[in-house]
């Protein structure tokens, strides 16, 4: 069951958008991530809504844009992307507070991309 869904947009200097957003339309940083590889901003608004701005050295060339879906049954929804004709991109990945699959569908490059997260609760 998907318990939450929105844009991601990929780009090289994510916290250019970030500033802009905030100012514009002005939504909060609720998460932000950093490494050596990759930069992630999941900006949030006064309504609960979410967008994610990133940085990923692998991905920005593809023009990255794509919907992340908060999973409760991250199997359920990986399972039922490939019968859509979806496959692994990258990941899964597993960290200690969530799993994460980004997939894309091979013949069709204009379908979403969707990265599928399972957040791990105690």
């Amino acid at each position: 069951m998907v318990s939450s869904c929105y844009p991601v947009f990929a780009g090289k200097e994510p916290e250019k958008g970030v500033e802009v957003l905030s100012k514009s339309f002005n939504l909060e940083v609720a998460h932000h991530f950093k490494s050596d590889f990759m930069e992630y901003y999941v900006l949030k608004d006064a309504n609960g809504n979410h967008m994610v701005l990133m940085r990923h050295n692998d991905i920005e060339a593809l023009g990255f844009y794509g919907m992340r879906l908060n999973e409760d049954n991250l199997d359920a929804m990986v399972d039922f992307l490939k019968t859509q004709g979806y496959e692994f991109a990258f990941g899964p990945f597993d960290t200690p507070s969530s799993i994460i699959a980004v997939m894309e569908h091979p013949s069709n490059p204009n379908a979403h991309r969707y990265i599928v997260s399972h957040h791990k609760k105690d």
